[in-house]
């Protein structure tokens, strides 16, 4: 099934409406008895998502009983680099189930270990509703469980000095302009944040409406490939709002959205560009996610 899903994504085809594709095999598929022991659902329905062409591409499976529920999530990923992140993953979940205010908002880990040449998670499915795309209470809230579970008080120019690591990275690839942008950024972010502390804890990494179920009010995260447990504790309410507006709304002026700074606050700066390092890192295409942090940061730091 690998070798047939990598073949597929390497003609670069994604489907169509209502396309399908039939695996036929005289034995029960080693996907299928590993949900078998896992669920004791004997016939799964297997529904597949083959994601973005990038470096961490995987296939996301998503398992259901013949009557339509949904069992959970397999990610089964198709580079080294999407393997590592999804080896990430499933430690960072066996982490966070530590916690017992965090078990009813994340995804509890079903199966995860060596597949063939590669590595699988097999976690558990969420709430069906999904979650509201405008930033509310319900997301306060999860960010101030997930803060108290996990706090930690970082020096400022630590954070500044991790982020510079990251973008020295990328910048090579840029052009002269940009990268005086992202020096600039450093250098007033840095001298701004010289002798202070920032509250850090756990960082989901991607904290965006497409990653969120909601019932009863209450807010449920999955994707945990990028999170942390000692990243500025404001990073994921700046991300959200960014990818709403960079993503979703936007808006032709590209002025901040609602709940954005709207002066050069060093830790937003900070978000922003190492945001921007993630994107250049991941997917060099998502030129309107790119875009629009470069934006922010050019009226941020004239």
């Amino acid at each position: 099934m690998k070798g047939f899903l990598s073949a597929v994504t390497r003609m670069n085809w994604f489907g169509w409406a209502r396309s399908g594709v039939v695996l036929a095999s005289k034995e029960p598929l080693a996907l299928e008895t590993l949900v078998a022991g896992v669920t004791g659902e004997t016939a799964p329905v297997f529904a597949l998502s083959l994601g973005r062409p990038h470096r961490y591409r995987k296939v996301v499976i998503q398992i259901m009983r013949p009557t339509g529920e949904i069992l959970g999530y397999i990610k089964l990923p198709l580079t080294e680099a999407a393997t590592e992140r999804v080896r990430h993953e499933a430690a960072m979940l066996a982490s966070l189930w530590g916690f017992a205010d965090l078990r009813r908002r994340i995804p509890r880990v079903l199966h995860a270990g060596e597949w063939g040449d590669s590595y699988i998670l097999f976690q558990s499915s969420g709430p069906a509703e999904s979650g509201p795309t405008e930033f509310r209470h319900a997301h306060e809230e999860f960010l101030l469980t997930v803060q108290n579970v996990c706090r930690v008080e970082k020096p400022g120019r630590a954070i500044a000095a991790e982020v510079e690591r990251r973008w020295q990275r990328v910048e090579l690839e840029l052009d002269r302009e940009l990268r005086q942008l992202g020096r600039g950024v450093l250098a007033r972010a840095g001298q701004q944040l010289d002798g202070s502390t920032i509250r850090c804890g756990i960082h989901h990494g991607d904290f965006a409406p497409w990653n969120t179920r909601v019932e009863g009010g209450r807010l449920f995260l999955f994707d945990w490939e990028s999170a942390s447990f000692d990243a500025p504790a404001c990073w994921d309410a700046f991300h959200f709002r960014v990818q709403v507006e960079g993503l979703l709304k936007k808006k032709r002026d590209r002025r901040p959205a609602e709940g954005l700074p709207k002066s050069g606050k060093p830790e937003f700066l900070l978000y922003l560009l190492n945001s921007l390092c993630q994107l250049l890192e991941e997917d060099p295409a998502d030129r309107s996610g790119i875009e629009y942090r470069l934006t922010l940061l050019r009226e941020s730091v004239p």
